[in-house]
């Protein structure tokens, strides 16, 4: 149920949720694209509306992770 909560602020489809030796999993719809590791890469430059777009996703997602404690 909590889970579903992640939909509203734009998560690919939630297929399944789960936990495991104590940890929590959310089994999403694939999104093909490069991971943020592979964003980050050493060497490669981001431009600065990329890097703002990257800052944007993450920080809605935190402040909405926040939000639910």
């Amino acid at each position: 149920k909590s889970s579903r909560r992640f939909l509203r602020i734009g998560f690919p489809r939630l297929l399944a949720d789960f936990e495991e030796e104590g940890e929590f999993y959310l089994v999403q719809d694939f999104i093909a694209g490069m991971s943020l590791s592979e964003e980050l890469a050493i060497g490669r430059h981001l431009t600065e509306v990329r890097l703002a777009q990257i800052l944007r996703e993450l920080l809605t997602v935190l402040n909405y992770v926040h939000s639910c404690n």
